[in-house]
């Protein structure tokens, strides 16, 4: 309700109270991952929290991404045809109506081997288009990779102790999933690949 005395740039008046009312509708079932595309730590608590609203059951899918389609998957490929389903399950959800309410979603209990990359996929309902999706890499290590003149320079380390990694073989691929090079890092987690 706007009242009469409300003026206007002209200093006029309404002269008579207005009022309008008007109906706001639900919000559309949705869900999201509050992160994406991230490593998780074998070794911590492997969780991911998951935001939804006007959705009392989601879908919960995972795909294990094989290590020689990754390349190709990157590059748009889908889940289905460059890895293998390890999960799928149906969650039911407490959301009040029209809040937006956030899940931890526990990949330590829900995968049964979890090192390796996912591809994580959440469907609050029968339509497709409102999936929410997710990579996720689960491992203890960490790349640096430095191109130069000679080839690329890698150092594999320890998320967990910060350390290099000795013993890691090391392969540079190219984007149509060709082997460029490889080699094994030495004690101080350093690899040479001559490309």
């Amino acid at each position: 309700t706007v009242p009469a005395t409300l003026l206007s740039q002209e200093g006029k008046t309404l002269e008579t109270e207005q009022s309008a009312t008007f109906d706001v509708p639900d919000r559309q079932p949705a869900v999201r991952f509050d992160a994406t595309n991230g490593i998780l730590s074998p070794l911590g608590n492997l969780e991911l929290d998951l935001t939804a609203v006007n959705t009392a059951q989601v879908v919960l899918s995972a795909y294990r991404l094989h290590a020689n389609n990754l390349v190709p998957h990157l590059h748009g490929a889908d889940e289905q045809e460059v890895g293998r389903e390890v999960l799928s399950k149906t969650v039911n959800l407490d959301v009040p109506r029209n809040q937006l309410k956030t899940f931890a979603v526990d990949l330590r209990s829900l995968l049964k081997s979890p090192r390796g990359v996912y591809r994580l996929s959440v469907n609050p309902g029968r339509y497709h288009y409102n999936r929410t999706d997710n990579n996720v890499c689960i491992t203890d290590l960490a790349l640096t990779a430095k191109t130069h003149r000679d080839g690329i320079t890698a150092w594999v380390t320890s998320l967990r102790e910060g350390k290099g990694l000795a013993g890691v073989k090391v392969t540079a691929i190219t984007k149509n999933n060709q082997v460029l090079a490889s080699a094994t890092t030495g004690p101080d987690g350093l690899a040479d690949l001559a490309v």
